[in-house]
């Protein structure tokens, strides 16, 4: 499938060259200029929202999901527009935006409370977010200061990602402080880069957040599934 988008983009060049000037023309009226008339300034924000949809296209069809998306809506930001996608199976909602520097993907672990049922690929396919852009996990700090204050070693540890997640499950498991609260998950793809190789790993990106969510949402829908079928027996 990598092939197939590859050969996309350059068949579309002119196409793809013209979302490229979009993206650089917005961040240069937008950082540089900033003297748009409001009518022209939402022009430059759809047109550019356009852009990430296009692109997110690309993310559908190299994932091949047996799924269906909403992406039509977006949210402005300080720093550009996101692009917000919803999968209408899983109910997960992911973030395609831009900023000056960079375009990028994230979203978050839903059903983060089925993290114990997952095996070692679930984590080796976390492993692999950091080869494919600039990853960073985004925590918020929802702990009270007595939980923090008898914990600090473990608070301590900012450097692996895969400890920060286990440290927020178990902890919002075991103290029963509420919710437990998944790590933000952001990759970003620097405009130095070529673009070709950003929309093949944004595509590589987006299905395997799609697949980390699936996994974790699947467990639910399983146990689902297994009480309306034991529901129905017992009418029957």
């Amino acid at each position: 499938m990598q092939a197939k988008i590859l050969q996309y983009l350059d068949q579309n060049d002119e196409k793809v060259n013209q979302w490229i000037d979009q993206i650089n023309y917005y961040n240069k009226v937008t950082y540089w200029e900033r003297d748009l008339a409001p009518d022209d300034g939402i022009d430059l924000t759809l047109n550019t929202v356009n852009v990430l949809s296009n692109i997110f296209e690309l993310f559908k069809k190299f994932g091949g999901f047996k799924d269906t998306f909403d992406s039509s809506k977006f949210t402005l930001n300080l720093y550009g527009p996101s692009l917000i996608i919803k999968s209408v199976k899983t109910n997960v909602t992911y973030r395609f935006a831009l900023d000056y520097e960079s375009l990028s993907l994230s979203t978050h672990l839903y059903n983060i409370k089925n993290l114990r049922h997952m095996d070692d690929n679930f984590w080796s396919q976390i492993m692999r977010l950091p080869s494919l852009g600039e990853f960073k996990l985004s925590e918020y700090e929802f702990y009270g200061k007595e939980t923090i204050r008898g914990h600090e070693e473990l608070f301590n540890n900012q450097k692996s990602s895969l400890f920060r997640i286990f440290r927020s499950y178990f902890l919002g498991s075991i103290l029963n402080e509420g919710d437990i609260i998944s790590p933000d998950f952001e990759t970003r793809w620097g405009y130095d880069l070529d673009f070709g190789d950003v929309v093949i790993k944004g595509c590589e990106t987006f299905k395997l957040l799609y697949n980390l969510n699936y996994l974790l949402w699947k467990v639910d829908d399983l146990q689902n599934k297994k009480i309306s079928n034991e529901s129905k027996a017992k009418k029957g």
